[in-house]
Parts: C-alpha cells; sequence; structure tokens
C-alpha cells in the first residue's frame, strides 16, 4: 500500500499507540510515523499493513498542533 505524507493511520497490532500521521511520502517497505503516543516510528510494511483513517477517526489534538508548530524555513537556512 502507498502512504503519502500527511496520512492518518491506526497501527492494527499496537491500539494503545494511538493515531499516527505519516511524515514522508513512501512507496518502499517501510513508512515513518509519528504517533500520538509514542512518537516518531519506522514501520516496516513486509509485516504490517497500517489502516488509514479519516473523519472523526482521524481527530487528533496532538498530531494538529505538532503540525502547527511546525518552522516555515520553506529552504531558508536556519541558525
Amino acid at each position: 500500500m502507498r502512504y503519502s505524507k500527511g496520512d492518518r493511520v491506526r497501527h492494527p497490532k499496537m491500539k494503545d499507540w494511538g493515531i499516527g500521521e505519516v511524515l514522508l511520502n513512501t512507496d518502499s517497505d517501510s513508512v515513518t510515523v509519528f504517533f500520538s503516543n509514542v512518537g516518531k516510528k519506522m514501520i516496516s510494511l513486509k509485516h504490517v499493513d497500517l489502516k488509514k483513517i479519516s473523519g472523526k477517526e482521524s481527530e487528533s489534538s496532538i498530531l494538529d498542533n505538532i503540525k502547527s508548530n511546525e518552522p516555515e524555513h520553506k529552504g531558508k537556512k536556519l541558525c
């Protein structure tokens, strides 16, 4: 399955990890996801099929807050 940056997902075997957000586009064998309860994880897609979620199920104030606090450097050098 292909995952795109910003996709909201759940890990079917690790429900206590909470809602995750895909950090980078991928169509390889792994994907990097930030989960609301455990942080950043690299997931091997050979061993698990993450469930894409949307609507009410995908709402997460934690993930929304992280996204809104990202610096907007747009290629500028940060000191």
